[in-house]
């Protein structure tokens, strides 16, 4: 696959099926071998390989899509922010950008939108791991009573397994604040 076309997978859109049909196929490849070495070597071959059942495999295009892959974009175009808004190519606002964090620019600009106002979680959730994400970004903006509502309304006595990364970002966030564990937990 190396003359191939490098598919970024930081961002996916899919149906409900076909992210289903993806995450099982990758979740399958990656415990199968530990020499992929990560999710981008696995879905390229995957794609490559034709071995997804998904019939419509587009690329985004970053210049005028809806979805800014900041990494790849930046080598050959300037990003714009204007108005407190990052701007791709053609002077749209993409609905997503991906690895922003790669540009202190666009990280500062996306920490004052959006880490520095008052952020309210959204307690619409329908899974387990989208209820810790809203944990996580709660506890990370120091709304940490709000933070521990939610896990004892929500999450107290749940079963983790197979959640530990999800929760070790939570102890990690709470420990650099110096935060005792049990105002969470």
């Amino acid at each position: 696959m190396g003359d191939k076309k490098i598919i970024c997978c930081g961002t996916v859109l899919a149906t409900i099926d076909e992210a289903k049909n993806f995450s099982a196929k990758m979740i399958e490849i990656l415990q199968r071998s530990t020499n992929w070495g990560d999710e981008q070597a696995a879905m390229n071959y995957l794609v490559y390989e034709n071995l997804l059942d998904i019939e419509n495999i587009v690329e985004l295009n970053c210049y005028s899509g809806n979805i800014l892959t900041a990494g790849m974009f930046y080598k050959n175009h300037l990003i714009t922010i204007d108005d407190e808004k990052i701007l791709r190519g053609d002077g749209g606002v993409p609905a997503a950008v991906h690895q922003y964090t790669w540009y202190p620019e666009l990280t500062q600009l996306v920490n004052k939108i959006y880490r520095e106002k008052d952020f309210q979680p959204d307690e619409n959730f329908s899974d387990l791991p989208s209820m810790l994400d809203q944990i996580i970004c709660t506890a990370n903006v120091d709304k940490i009573d709000y933070a521990h509502i939610l896990f004892t309304k929500y999450l107290y006595g749940k079963n983790f397994s197979g959640y530990g990364n999800k929760l070790l970002t939570l102890w990690e966030i709470i420990s650099d604040k110096n935060i005792s564990p049990q105002k969470i937990f």
